[in-house]
């Protein structure tokens, strides 16, 4: 359920449950999985994920996202797909934030079905 909150929400919710009770908050937190953690998965498994999502969702996904996860994903493409996705990144425009996380949201529900599947391995 704390995946599905917006980031400002979740933080605010642990924040105050950190409060009355540090370790069942950093529980919560290890069992958590959000899209800033994908550079945690493994290479293969950065390949299959990115060929399940859609060009257009990762790109909404990877709008605003951290330096580091950008290059994650972006490692884990063809040279031609990373110049495909780069320019639909280039061709978006500004969005609303709901968007980007909507779209993050998407990234997580996709890695989350392939490791039921067995298809993928998320740490933790």
């Amino acid at each position: 359920m704390m995946n599905l909150l917006d980031e400002e929400t979740r933080t605010r919710l642990l924040k105050e449950l950190a409060n009355r009770d540090q370790a069942l908050a950093d529980n919560i937190r290890q069992r958590m999985f959000v899209f800033e953690d994908l550079v945690k998965i493994d290479a293969r498994s950065a390949q299959l994920l990115a060929k399940e999502v859609p060009i257009n969702v990762l790109a909404l996904a990877l709008k605003n996202a951290a330096v580091e996860v950008r290059r994650f994903v972006m490692g884990s493409l063809s040279s031609r797909n990373q110049k495909i996705l780069e320019e639909e990144i280039q061709n978006l425009g500004p969005r609303r934030i709901s968007e980007i996380e909507a779209a993050q949201a998407e990234v997580i529900k996709t890695a989350k079905k392939l490791q039921t599947e067995g298809k993928i391995t998320i740490p933790g």
